[in-house]
């Protein structure tokens, strides 16, 4: 399945199937450990490397648990099913990504410049990064749509961190428009991101079009009588 049409089957949960046994876990378990703590980032590190080794389908939480170095019993107090710990791997990843991106951001000069030279740094990556592409193509849970679109709490804090210091310059540059919240600003430049990353047909020319024409607009403080 092409990462097009798995991100469609994300976002619209067309053809997304949630594991019963999974959402049995993600209930029932009592999950101890905090998602930024030492032993999870020991554990997603882990998983991290089990996927590259032996390929996500392959990967069990017992190869995860060896190659953390902790008993499996102490992996599932730190991270309850499978499928959370793709989620996290995914997260790690976006992360990562989002510190590769960051330099572009603070060398543009403007607001309209940060956004669009982000905005295609972004689905490029998105596109081309065999990681993140082969934990997406993985994915089995409609679940994993909030994390590429920026509704997930965890996701959110990747992207304010980017995009914060480039929407505080151009709130005070004048530049920003001035009755939206950063959380709904990124909301909507994630979703578009998405939207556009689906697009493996658009050459980057027409991407920079569309994102000048449509995507710009909404970010821009429209003055009195503009």
């Amino acid at each position: 399945m092409s990462l097009r049409l798995r991100l469609g089957h994300l976002v619209f949960g067309v053809g997304a199937a949630i594991d019963p046994y999974a959402e049995a876990m993600r209930t029932t378990a009592e999950v101890g450990t905090a998602p930024h703590s030492e032993a999870y980032a020991t554990a997603i590190a882990a998983a991290r490397r089990c996927f590259r080794r032996f390929g996500v389908d392959k990967t069990t939480m017992d190869d995860v648990a060896k190659e953390a170095g902790m008993a499996r019993s102490r992996l599932y107090k730190t991270i309850a099913t499978r499928q959370e710990v793709i989620e996290g791997a995914v997260l790690d990843r976006l992360g990562e990504i989002a510190a590769e991106i960051r330099p572009l951001l603070t060398r543009s000069t403007n607001l309209s410049d940060a956004l669009v030279t982000g905005s295609l740094a972004t689905t490029k990556a998105a596109r081309s990064d065999p990681e993140l592409t082969n934990l997406i193509e993985t994915a089995g849970t409609i679940r994993m749509h909030t994390l590429l679109t920026g509704s997930d709490p965890l996701a959110q804090d990747i992207l304010l961190v980017l995009w914060r210091d480039v929407f505080d310059r151009a709130r005070k540059a004048g530049e920003l428009r001035h009755d939206a919240t950063d959380a709904e600003l990124i909301e909507w430049l994630s979703g578009v991101q998405m939207m556009l990353t689906m697009r493996e047909d658009l050459k980057p020319d027409r991407e920079r079009q569309l994102l000048e024409k449509f995507f710009l607009p909404a970010f821009i403080d429209l003055k009195p009588g503009a």
